[in-house]
Formats: C-alpha cells, sequence, structure tokens
C-alpha cells in the first residue's frame, strides 16, 4: 500500500505553489510529461498555484490506463485529494485537453463548478478532416517528382516526424535508458487507443481553446473548422485564441511563450461560473 500511494504521489507534479488563488490543473500531453508547464508557471502570478498531472506508467512499473473515463476518474481523485472543493481550473495539452474535457464532466456531475477549462489545440471530435489514403498518398507523391531518391527519403522520413513529433517527445524530455524509452512507448500507445476510442460527451459549460493558427499540410488533413470540433461538444459557448504555432511545435520555443502569456492573461480574469449570468471571481 505505501508504494502504490508513493507512486500514486509522484504523478502530481507541482510546477507552483503558495498563494490562495484556485490552483490550475494542467493534464500531459500524448507523451506523458508536464515538465513543459515551466513555461506556464513563468509567465503566471507568484501567487497563482499551478499542478501538473502526468501519466502512469512512465516509471515501467504501472500499467498506463487503458482509457480516458478511466484516466480522468483516477486523476479526479488526486485533484480532490489537494483540493476537495471547486471551484476547478483545468487544462491539458492536445491529448491532454480530451482528458480534461472528461474531468470537467465527471466534476460537474458530481454537483461541483468548473472556473476555467483550457484546451491548448485539443482537437474535438471528428476533427481535423482527413482525405481518403489514396488522395494523401497522391499529394505526398505529388511533391516527390524531381527529387533525387535521397530527398524523396527524406520528404517521407520528414513527414512522419511531423505527425508524431507531439508522441514522439513530449514525454522524453531530461529521460535517458532504454527501459525509460520502452516506458514511454508504451504510455503513448495505451494513450493512442484510448484517444481512439473516446468520445466526449455534450458539454453545457464554457471552453476556452487555444488555437495554433499553422496548420500542417501533411496528409491532406483539413484544419478549417475554427473550433477544431468543439463546437460540436459546447454549441455557441467555445471561445478561441489564436497562436502561432504549429501544433506540432505548440510546447516547443517560441510557439509555448506566446501560449503561456496569452494563457496567464486568460486565466487572470474571472471566470464564468455555471449557473451564473455574471464574471466572478475564484474563490476556493
Amino acid at each position: 500500500m505505501g508504494k502504490k500511494l508513493r507512486n500514486e504521489e509522484t504523478l502530481v507534479v507541482v510546477a507552483q505553489s503558495g498563494g490562495d488563488r484556485c490552483p490550475i490543473w494542467s493534464i500531459h500531453p500524448i507523451g506523458g510529461s508536464v515538465l513543459w508547464i515551466r513555461h506556464l508557471a513563468a509567465n503566471l502570478p507568484v501567487d497563482q498555484p499551478l499542478y501538473g498531472i502526468q501519466a502512469r506508467g512512465l516509471d515501467g512499473q504501472q500499467q498506463p490506463h487503458s482509457s480516458v473515463p478511466e484516466m480522468a476518474a483516477h486523476y479526479v481523485r488526486l485533484i480532490r485529494k489537494k483540493q476537495p472543493k471547486g471551484p476547478y481550473r483545468l487544462t491539458g495539452a492536445s491529448f491532454g485537453g480530451l482528458v480534461a474535457v472528461e474531468i470537467a464532466h465527471q466534476l460537474r456531475s458530481a454537483g461541483e463548478a468548473i472556473d476555467l477549462l483550457a484546451l491548448f489545440d485539443t482537437f474535438g471530435p471528428d476533427y481535423p478532416a482527413r482525405k481518403p489514403l489514396g488522395q494523401r498518398l497522391l499529394g505526398l507523391f505529388g511533391r516527390m517528382r524531381g527529387l533525387s531518391w535521397r530527398d524523396q527519403v527524406s520528404l517521407v522520413l520528414g513527414q512522419f516526424r511531423a505527425q508524431f513529433s507531439e508522441s514522439l517527445t513530449s514525454g522524453m524530455e531530461d529521460v535517458s535508458g532504454s527501459s525509460m524509452v520502452t516506458a514511454v512507448n508504451r504510455v503513448i500507445a495505451a494513450n493512442i487507443r484510448a484517444m481512439e476510442l473516446y468520445h466526449p460527451p455534450s458539454y453545457d459549460g464554457s471552453i476556452v481553446l487555444f488555437r495554433a493558427t499553422q496548420r500542417p499540410a501533411e496528409f491532406g488533413d483539413g484544419f478549417t473548422e475554427p473550433t477544431n470540433g468543439w463546437s460540436s461538444v459546447a454549441p455557441g459557448r467555445v471561445e478561441v485564441i489564436p497562436i502561432n504555432a504549429d501544433h506540432r511545435f505548440l510546447l516547443d520555443a517560441p510557439g509555448v511563450h506566446e501560449l503561456s502569456r496569452k494563457f496567464s492573461a486568460r486565466a487572470s480574469t474571472p471566470g464564468y461560473l455555471e449557473g451564473s449570468a455574471m464574471s466572478l471571481p475564484s474563490p476556493c
């Protein structure tokens, strides 16, 4: 029991503590790490607590979660252990935004208020629209015409790395050794399966979407829906804040600095608590 408790505690990463503001909780992207939230902390007021939740299984000992609802239920327990009552302030980067939405859903179902639900370029249901495989391949082959075989290989490998750069890097900062890499890859694989199986429920609260405006053309993905597909989940309640970055590199400089500044400005404004027609402060 003691070892399990210690493992549970290591999932919560304290980026900034102190102050009497409602804590901000940030959920890991698909790679499992939350080391990047140090950039958020650097732009937040010193009295704004900030916690990250990293994925289970990065230690190579525990099994990764198999579904988003299971993961969210676990994280709700961790959150409420430190913050028993709301209002709650939740964020998530990419895949982490899906988990944050499910956490918000579970907390609201338990009668709690959500003061802020911020998604960092998280993709909603059926987004982005993807062209048929044949059209995507034709587009790739078209760009290969006239290139040497070496350049063709470089292009194909570049497309692969572009598609999976977040998966391969966001959970692997400051780690070394084959066992750790194996653990991270297991977490990534489990999170991909969980993401593919998850469909967010309707949400009648507000969502703040920090949306990357640079859209990759790789594989013919369609990124035209201005709310990343979240308008179908929270109709009329999605606030979009543009970030001049590419989704794949949103958590890297310079995009992460703009994201952190704009998030800090938005998080410093009073939220809209459910059931209230006016903007209220966020007491904890």
